[in-house]
Order: structure tokens, then sequence, then C-alpha cells
């Protein structure tokens, strides 16, 4: 027969219902073959259930499909067989602890792994599927269901990230730069109807790269990240940590070892899926000792638009800054060995227009030029910068600054920064050679 409404599980449900006997016990034997079942995305073919009660409270069930057409175009399973003697108890209705679950093909390949499970008269069920290849590594999952709602856990260890990309039809690096590591984690989901919560713990170890040129490489790094999620009236509410603790990465000119520098990137905030909005309420990249960038944002996701940015950075020591970030993007200029000490902060607001505020704030900072053709001693001050034609007053202080041995004394500079413009309150004036 050909429906589109009923489902292997629905039939098994009503075969167990058939089966079962109440204080008697009979030699039953039941079948139920269905040639096609389909819905949106999805088609089975060739699904047959058969059982025959084996002795007292005990039914040796099969499940037999032939084929499996999985929605979003993911591949077909083929010649799926599941085995199982359930046995029945008041307490937890019909219970399978030691099936076998068999597929001569499938997109991960073929398959034979354990599973258990249980079924109630009341509806609820439950099924755990443990041992799973997927990508060179195993994968368990657990799906259940009762009255209150229904909930997946998946747990995975050591797939081959390469594997996993080919599998789901993901291109995450050229195939010729030899993508290697290992994914470990766990995933669970729950709701009544759709999804409601998510938590999810994944591990990235021993992840490495290389392209051809040779710039850009990565080797042995290990990156964690914990995700929180739940649907609210508001939308989905959510918070994320990615810690980066070990390994290096190489990107033309910049190279970061996360050994002596760990990032960690924390986000906090919440999905709005009707308006397609992405609110950031709180943000923060830490690259411990070198810098620190906390935000809040909102972003239209369907353009891909910035609605709203507001960036705050800040950097304790100036000299570590530079090293990492500054120097590796000023190579070739007269800027690209110099020894820097100090503090600066940076903010930047954004609104759908572009730029609209931003500040530079410096405590304490000096620089020299290591081939000794310019330096400048203690600097403090800050500037603000704004869009519209009207700014505020900044102001910068400095101890002196040298040029091609020439010394100057101490100064400041005023001026407001507006628009495209730079307008100077007063003359600088710079004490220098015994006048100014």
């Amino acid at each position: 027969m050909k429906h589109a409404t009923p489902t292997i599980g629905w039939l098994l449900a009503l075969l167990l219902g058939l089966v079962r006997c109440d204080g008697a016990f009979a030699a039953v034997g039941l079948s139920f073959a269905v040639a096609e079942i389909q819905g949106e995305g999805w088609r089975i073919e060739g699904a047959q259930i058969s059982s025959v009660s084996a002795a007292r409270g005990d039914l040796d069930l099969s499940i037999a499909v032939a084929q499996v057409e999985l929605p979003d175009a993911r591949g077909t399973v083929e010649r799926l067989e599941l085995d199982c003697v359930a046995t029945w108890s008041d307490s937890d209705g019909w219970r399978c602890d030691k099936g076998q679950w068999r597929t001569e093909s499938s997109p991960w390949g073929p398959q034979t792994f354990a599973w258990s499970g249980y079924w109630r008269p009341d509806g609820s069920l439950r099924i755990d599927l443990d041992g799973v290849r997927v990508a060179d590594g195993v994968v368990s999952v657990s799906l259940s269901n009762a009255s209150d709602g229904w909930s997946m856990t998946a747990s995975a260890h050591r797939l081959a990230i390469a594997d996993l990309a080919n599998l789901m039809a993901v291109e995450m690096l050229p195939a010729d730069w030899g993508l290697l590591g290992r994914l470990n984690g766990h995933v669970e989901l729950s709701g009544r109807t759709g999804p409601a919560r998510l938590r999810t713990e994944w591990v990235v170890d021993q992840l490495g790269f290389a392209s051809q040129d040779g710039t850009q490489a990565a080797e042995e790094v290990v990156l964690r990240v914990d995700a929180n999620a739940a649907l609210t009236a508001e939308g989905w509410r959510f918070d994320s940590v990615l810690r980066w603790p070990v390994g290096g990465v190489y990107s033309e000119p910049f190279f970061v070892d996360a050994t002596a520098t760990p990032l960690t990137l924390s986000l906090d905030g919440v999905w709005l899926p009707d308006k397609a909005l992405l609110n950031i309420d709180s943000g923060l990249l830490s690259l411990a000792g070198a810098f620190d960038i906390s935000g809040t944002g909102s972003f239209d996701t369907v353009n891909g638009t910035v609605q709203a940015l507001t960036l705050a950075a800040h950097a304790g020591d100036a000299g570590q800054l530079y090293d990492l970030i500054l120097q590796p993007a000023l190579i070739g200029t007269a800027a690209d060995d110099m020894a820097l000490s100090g503090a600066i902060g940076v903010v930047l607001h954004v609104d759908e227009s572009g730029p609209q505020q931003a500040g530079l704030t410096l405590n304490g900072l000096t620089l020299s030029d290591r081939k000794a053709r310019f330096s400048l001693s203690r600097t403090d001050g800050s500037v603000a910068w704004q869009r519209e034609d009207q700014g505020n007053l900044s102001s910068i202080t400095t101890q002196g600054a040298s040029l091609l041995g020439i010394q100057s004394g101490p100064f400041t500079a005023e001026a407001v920064f507006a628009a495209d413009r730079i307008v100077l309150s007063q003359p600088i004036v710079i004490p220098i050679l015994g006048g100014q």
C-alpha cells in the first residue's frame, strides 16, 4: 500500500499493542508490509515489520526497509534491518536491551551497531544508538519522546574533520591543504513541538593544515566551544564561549602561538529569526597579554549589514600588541622595527551609515625606532572623532620626540576631529634646538 501519512513508528506501536498479552501466553506472529511512505523531502520504500512471540512476555521483532531517501538531499540508506527481542513489563512497556542495526549502504557507509530502547502504551518512547561509524570516528545518539516533550542527545568521538567536511559537502579549506584534526563533543536538543533548548560542547584536537604557497598554516591547534540556547518569547537567547589554548596559526604576515597567548571569545545575545536579526548583548575577545576587545551590536543576517556596533579595545602592554599584531602588518615600512611600552585604548561606534564615532586613548606610551631614526617619549591623552561637523576637543601631551637625532622638548597638541576636517584649537609649539 502507498500512503503519505503513516510512519514506521505508528505501525510499530500498532503491532506491539496487538501482540501484548495480559496474563496469558499464546504464540503469535504478525507482519505488516508498506510499499511506500513519504513526507516533505523524505521517502521510505519497501518497509516490512514482523514479530513472533518467542516466550511469555517476549517478542522477536524485525524491521526491514529496502530504501530510505533522507531529507535535504542527504543521500539514501539501502537495506536497513533492525532486530530485537523485546520484553514486556507493566512498568516499562515493551523494552529492547540488545538490538542490532544493520545497513548495507548509507551516506556514512555500511553500518552495524547496537541499539536499545522502549515503547510504552502512553506513547512515550526512547531509542539509543551506540557505535555508529561516521567520518572515521564513532557517534552515539539517544532519542526520546514523552508527554512533556522530546529530546535528542548525540556524542561524537574522534571524528576526522576532513572526512566530516566531505560527508556534509562543506568545503572548509582547499583539498590540497591537507586538513588534519579530530572532533569530539556532545549536543543536547529538546522541546515540546519544535526545538526549544540547546546545549553543546565540542573540542577540535590536533587541527592542522598548510597551503601550497606557504602563506597559511596551522599546527597542533586545540579549540573548545561551549554554547547554550533557549527559545523565549523574544527569540533564541544564547551564550557561547570559544577557547583556543594550544597551537599555532600562521596567516601571512601574522603568527599567533596560543600556547604563549591563549585566545578566548565569548558572545551572549539573542537571535530573532522572524526579523533575521542577531543582537549581541555582550561580546569579549581576549588575546592574553596582548589586547581585549569588548562590544555589543545588531546585525541584519539577510543582507549582511551592521545596524549598530560598538567596540572597545584595550592593550595594557603596547609592546606585545605591536610585536604580535602591528609589526607584521608594517613590514617594509619605516615603522617595522620599533620598541613600544605603555597602554592604548580604542573605541568605535558604527551605525547603518558607517562609522559614527571613534576614540583613541594613550597612557604612558613610549616608542623608539631600533635603528635610531625616531622616538617618542612618554605620551598621554586622548583623541575623539565623530561624523558630525561639531566635535569635542582632543588633547595629546608628550615629553618629547626625536627625528634623526634631533630631540624636542615637551609639547601639547589640541585639536577638534570632526567629519573630514582637523581644526587646531591653537598652534602647536615644539621646543627644539634651543628655540621653538
